[in-house]
């Protein structure tokens, strides 16, 4: 893996393009209005402020423990620019390390869909042979389950 760290999860031209987005306009215009809209004068929101409060606006969603309206997290990012600009750049950031952005991503899923290919021929050539075991497809009844993460979902998708 030393060489997918180097490459993807290390690699400049994702940083670049992340770092670039987050001191863009978009997003410190997004960190001011909000800032504005709640009245917070003591102190100033950063983009990554910002970026930081749709996180745990998020994990508070998933979790239940509160209702949209009365998160303070989920405040910072209510305005529609802010939560597009905030989802922007987590695509950003996923497009690069995860998806398109690097072929060494995409080709790391390789192996995977080869086998899945595979499997679905044997499993179309055991249909057509009445699902009886074959010279092709020599097993009659197997399941193949695949399992996965981001890290490995996405790269099968981008493929």
């Amino acid at each position: 893996m030393p060489h997918q760290q180097a490459t993807i999860d290390d690699g400049p031209d994702g940083k670049r393009e992340y770092r670039k987005f987050m001191a863009g306009p978009e997003l410190r215009a997004a960190a001011k209005a909000a800032q504005e809209r709640l009245g917070l004068t003591d102190i100033d929101l950063s983009p990554a402020d910002l970026a930081m409060a749709f996180s745990l606006c998020g994990m508070e969603m998933a979790s239940n423990l509160t209702v949209p309206g009365d998160s303070p997290w989920c405040r910072l990012v209510q305005d529609p620019d802010a939560h597009e600009a905030v989802e922007f750049l987590l695509d950003l950031k996923h497009y690069w390390r995860k998806s398109h952005g690097y072929d060494l991503s995409s080709l790391i899923a390789c192996p995977l869909v080869s086998d899945l290919a595979a499997n679905l021929v044997r499993a179309a050539q055991r249909e057509r042979a009445g699902g009886a075991a074959s010279a092709q497809a020599p097993v009659a009844n197997s399941t193949v389950l695949y399992f996965g993460h981001a890290e490995t979902l996405f790269p099968v998708m981008a493929r």
